[in-house]
């Protein structure tokens, strides 16, 4: 999900089709993005069609550091 924004912002369906998933789906993933930081959504694209204000995603740079100690304190699933 990340790599289909790391280069460009797109809407939620063009992330879906991209991945093979449905649009609802594509948007609850994004919204937990946008939740951690990862991911920044916003109005900024208008259209013809309904939804006339389309949300558009792009990712944040990020550094992900990962640790042994980080890795203790994960809970199992």
């Amino acid at each position: 999900m990340l790599r289909a924004i790391a280069d460009d912002e797109k809407y939620a369906r063009e992330i879906a089709e991209e991945l093979g998933i449905s649009r609802p789906l594509a948007a609850i993933y994004l919204r937990q993005l946008e939740k951690s930081g990862l991911a920044e959504g916003g109005i900024s694209r208008t259209s013809d069609e309904p939804p006339y204000l389309r949300r558009c995603y792009r990712a944040v740079p990020f550094e992900l550091v990962l640790d042994l100690n980080m890795i203790l304190s994960l809970e199992r699933s």
